[in-house]
């Protein structure tokens, strides 16, 4: 998957509507993303969480409508 700096507009289109997460690299964070969905664009980040740093991605979603 090739990583994009573009900024995604959030909300519905004709194929669908984009959704955006955030996941850490094990995927369980998109047990309940539809399995027609697509990814659109995929952007690392690291977040704090209680004190400790947490890595993962922005992962932006298009799901069919």
């Amino acid at each position: 998957m090739e990583e994009k700096s573009s900024v995604t507009e959030m909300g519905s289109m004709d194929e669908g509507y984009i959704q955006r997460i955030f996941c850490m690299n094990d995927w369980r964070s998109m047990i309940r993303v539809s399995k027609e969905a697509k990814i659109v664009e995929k952007t690392p980040k690291t977040i704090r969480v209680k004190g400790k740093e947490v890595e993962g991605w922005i992962v932006d979603i298009l799901n069919p409508g």
